[in-house]
């Protein structure tokens, strides 16, 4: 018996010396994505385009930009700027005290979108849309909006506090969100990159930016 009972010890104390090997992380993965325009869409810049990207630039946990939230909150949509220029839109809002504020959105002739997957343990699993050649500003507290006049873009005296994509691309993102670098080969400085959790959510800004700009270029990346 005496044995046995040795033979017992030993087996449970290989069985509480057992650990569970954690599972492990899943590798950082990025795949494109084929970009499609939805056909028969209906325009509107104020629900189409400007709440939906102001929703999105207003990831607190996502981005590093104050205007996103401010304008979300505290403004309220105006007009779109009437122009005639083809490579910048202007969506004027104000906030209760008068303030103005607005939203440009800028492409040039050889823009180009691209789309992606990413599954990242930082951000789970998203959508990123690489804008090339485009820029993105939203500005607060301005004393009036910018307004065509002769052929040109002009602002007012006090244009607000300022807040653009691509010229401060790196810093837009929270430290330890792996973005934009985690989109190597497919993003360079300069590039304009939002982050979507839904494929639908990205696909619907998409498609405002093809309504305001219609030259946009939506390769397909094998």
């Amino acid at each position: 018996m005496r044995w046995l009972f040795l033979f017992v010890l030993v087996v449970l104390a290989g069985c509480a010396g057992k650990v569970t090997p954690p599972e492990p992380e899943r590798p950082d993965r990025v795949t494109p994505v084929a970009l499609n325009v939805m056909s028969g869409f209906l325009y509107d810049a104020e629900s189409s385009y400007a709440r939906p990207l102001l929703e999105n630039l207003g990831q607190s946990g996502v981005y590093t930009l104050l205007n996103g939230q401010r304008l979300k909150r505290n403004y309220f949509f105006v007009d779109e700027v009437l122009s005639s220029s083809d490579t910048k839109t202007v969506l004027s809002m104000k906030d209760r005290q008068g303030n103005w504020g607005y939203i440009t959105t800028s492409i040039s002739k050889r823009g180009v979108a691209n789309a992606f997957l990413v599954e990242h343990k930082a951000v789970g699993t998203a959508y990123a849309l690489v804008l090339k050649r485009a820029r993105i500003c939203l500005a607060t507290n301005a004393n009036g909006a910018p307004y065509w006049q002769s052929g040109k873009w002009r602002f007012s005296s006090k244009p607000g506090y300022l807040e653009c994509t691509g010229l401060t691309n790196s810093s837009i993102y929270r430290v330890g969100s792996g973005m934009p670098g985690l989109l190597n080969p497919y993003y360079e400085d300069g590039d304009t990159v939002l982050l979507f959790r839904s494929f639908g959510q990205l696909q619907l800004i998409v498609n405002a930016l093809k309504e305001q700009f219609p030259h946009l270029k939506l390769p397909k990346i094998y």
